[in-house]
């Protein structure tokens, strides 16, 4: 359903289990899906983590839809139960439609949640939190796969895409964009209250304007982030090296070539690349 990211939802078109069937075999499709990932990894992450406990169905050729619900605490011993098996610890996305007390809830299970920039905010959405109150149980980041990188964010490129697929009016776009100019404000504000901007590259100005991306901002934000006190920080490519694309708009692989972006530098030429060796720098000043 619509959430602040997604204002007309999304349509995966993928299927879910029948909570009846599921109990009724004894949660075995469950498991095998959980083994079948967990054997190969060292953590395991279930996007859309809520779907444990309910999941927004939406009939073919409908728009609308309703929640079914799962038995959680069978889904959550489940889980623990094959995490301990297969020595995998578990990572859930838990970003949009929450119910209240299923965050804490995960928490209390021992399963990490994500703590992501764009979403690590006040109520009104409009400032950022203090590094110092990211949750210990994080996997944080700056974005997702779902998310605008960095530049992208800046440029407000994901608010024109969704404009382009008529996923936003013009008026709705346009108090987007205006929203942005505030959120860059307060994200500037935010560096400088960490004093994590570069010593060698301070921020030169106010670069409210969105065709002036902030000098030395990558390295900015990858500090900022990394200084929280989640005991995981993931450190994104798209970042570093200033992609100015989407990777994935969900729920559009239809009207938007998703999926499709490479990035601009190979993996093997990375460590020779300055903006690369500069972020990695910055982070192990807090994660060493």
């Amino acid at each position: 359903p619509p959430d602040n990211n997604f204002p007309t939802g999304q349509k995966w078109g993928l299927g879910a289990f029948n909570p009846y069937q599921l109990k009724e075999r004894g949660y075995k499709p469950f498991v095998k899906i959980l083994r079948a990932n967990m054997k190969h990894a060292g953590a395991l992450r279930i996007d859309h983590v809520m779907g444990l406990a309910r999941l927004y169905i939406i009939p073919e050729k409908e728009s609308m839809g309703s929640y079914i619900r799962y038995e959680l605490n069978d889904m959550l011993n489940i889980l623990a139960l094959e995490s301990r098996l297969n020595n995998c610890m578990v990572v859930g996305e838990c970003i949009g439609n929450v119910e209240k007390g299923f965050d804490t809830l995960l928490r209390e299970k021992n399963i990490y949640t994500l703590g992501v920039l764009w979403e690590e905010r006040t109520d009104d959405r409009m400032y950022w939190k203090r590094p110092c109150q990211y949750e210990y149980k994080y996997f944080s980041s700056v974005a997702t796969h779902d998310m605008p990188p960095l530049k992208a964010w800046w440029n407000a490129l994901e608010i024109t895409t969704m404009e382009d697929l008529g996923l936003f009016s013009g008026e709705e776009a346009n108090n987007a964009r205006n929203r942005r100019v505030f959120e860059r404000k307060n994200l500037l504000s935010a560096l400088d209250a960490e004093k994590v901007w570069p010593k060698d590259n301070l921020r030169k100005g106010d670069y409210l304007n969105a065709s002036s991306f902030p000098e030395g901002i990558d390295e900015a934000v990858n500090a900022f982030v990394a200084s929280s006190n989640s005991e995981v920080f993931m450190l994104e490519f798209e970042n570093i090296l200033h992609q100015n694309k989407l990777q994935n708009l969900p729920g559009t692989d239809r009207e938007n070539p998703n999926w499709r972006t490479k990035l601009p530098v190979d993996l093997e030429d990375m460590r020779d690349d300055e903006r690369y060796v500069r972020n990695i720098n910055i982070v192990k000043r807090y994660r060493y």
